[in-house]
């Protein structure tokens, strides 16, 4: 189950790699175009977008750094050796049942109140991966990655949509 979760988190981390690049992009232009705009004529217009391309930069460069962390855990996690010391009797009943579900009970269990089911998954995949020495990328809280990935999506037409109407504001004021 840890190399599964791994693998996907590989892929996942692998296909964010442009649109952190693309979106880092899209926001330093628009940061800069905001910023030249705001200095130049100083319109509540021009401070407010370039609040905007502040906080999208802001949730780039938090998305950048979770991604960044999340890499550098797959590769220590891959080069550990897991040993499993447990013993299974006949007259137990079957492990894969009781796994699974402990597993749909800690899915459940809904403590938070911000994104409360990604929390819930995030403490079920840790128990599935056999805790945080086995899975140290799924340490960190996945609610700000989940944000921060949704802020970096939505930054590049944004930031697109916005380095337009401050290049606009700042040529026409």
């Amino acid at each position: 189950m840890n190399g599964l979760i791994a693998a996907m988190l590989r892929m996942s981390s692998e296909m964010s790699r442009g649109l952190t690049i693309v979106s880092a992009l899209f926001t330093a232009i628009f940061l800069g175009i905001a910023l030249g705009s705001a200095l130049t004529n100083g319109l509540f217009i021009s401070w407010f977008l370039f609040a905007v391309a502040l906080l999208l930069a802001v949730l780039v460069a938090t998305f950048a750094w979770r991604r960044w962390r999340l890499g550098a855990h797959l590769t220590a996690s891959e080069n550990q050796v897991y040993v499993s010391s447990g013993t299974v009797s006949a007259d137990a009943e079957d492990p894969a049942d009781t796994f699974f579900e402990a597993l749909y009970v800690e899915t459940q269990a809904r403590d938070s109140r911000f994104l409360p089911g990604v929390e819930a998954t995030q403490r079920a995949m840790l128990q599935a991966a056999g805790g945080p020495v086995n899975a140290p990328y799924l340490k960190a809280d996945l609610r700000i990655t989940m944000v921060a990935f949704a802020g970096t999506l939505a930054a590049i037409p944004l930031s697109f949509s916005g380095a337009f109407l401050a290049l606009l504001i700042w040529l026409l004021a």
